[in-house]
């Protein structure tokens, strides 16, 4: 539900660094912006996905995987639409 994914939105915007972007999207993304190397996103991307389990755990009693993907700017695409969907197959 949209409070879910706004609670979530919050959550991981406090395990970010002030300068990333976090918002939600389609009711069931999180989407954080950086600006970071390939090293630094797939050990954001893994930790934020551990996180967002524990809390999920925590907040909705659900015991659940959360999937994350990445891509890059502009090496996967020159526009949000592209970037998101090629994030999601490498999901």
């Amino acid at each position: 539900d949209r409070k879910g994914l706004e609670r979530a939105e919050e959550f991981v915007r406090t395990h970010v660094q002030g300068d990333d972007l976090v918002l939600a999207y389609a009711l069931r993304w999180v989407v954080v912006l950086a600006l970071t190397d390939a090293a630094g996103i797939e050990a954001m991307r893994q930790r934020l996905c551990d996180l967002l389990s524990r809390w999920i755990k925590t907040e909705a009693g659900l015991e659940t995987a959360v999937r994350g993907g990445t891509a890059f700017f502009p090496a996967d695409g020159s526009d949000a639409q592209a970037l998101l969907a090629k994030a999601t197959t490498h999901a």
